[in-house]
């Protein structure tokens, strides 16, 4: 596989993660070297339909997490890194800007509160 090849877009179930963990840290964005990053890097890294790209340095690398929670953050409160997707805004929009009533798994799975 060429080295110039992206990597895949974020999948829904992903970024649900990722605002998960965004959530779990008050909206603060930590450094790559975070234990919540780490772990859901590591997470992600070890999902089976993404076996072609997790030997990639940089496929959803600590650096790529903390970049995935600076977009959520900026469809949050608009800090954060001003060039979020489209699927950031309403993973957002969806559990977060009446109520936040948010479960991960329910997300996930496609059930909402």
């Amino acid at each position: 596989m060429s080295e110039n090849v992206r990597n895949p877009a974020w999948s829904r179930e992903e970024t649900i993660l990722a605002l998960d963990l965004y959530l779990k840290l008050d909206g603060v964005v930590p450094a790559p070297s975070d234990p919540g990053v780490v772990e859901l890097s590591d997470c992600l890294r070890s999902n089976p339909t993404m076996v072609d790209f997790r030997d990639r340095e940089n496929f959803r690398s600590p650096s790529s997490v903390v970049l995935k929670l600076n977009n959520i953050k900026q469809a949050a409160d608009g800090g954060g890194l001003p060039h979020n997707s489209r699927m950031d805004r309403e993973i957002w929009e969806q559990f977060c800007v009446s109520a936040c009533n948010f479960d991960p798994v329910g997300g996930v799975i496609g059930i909402q509160n």
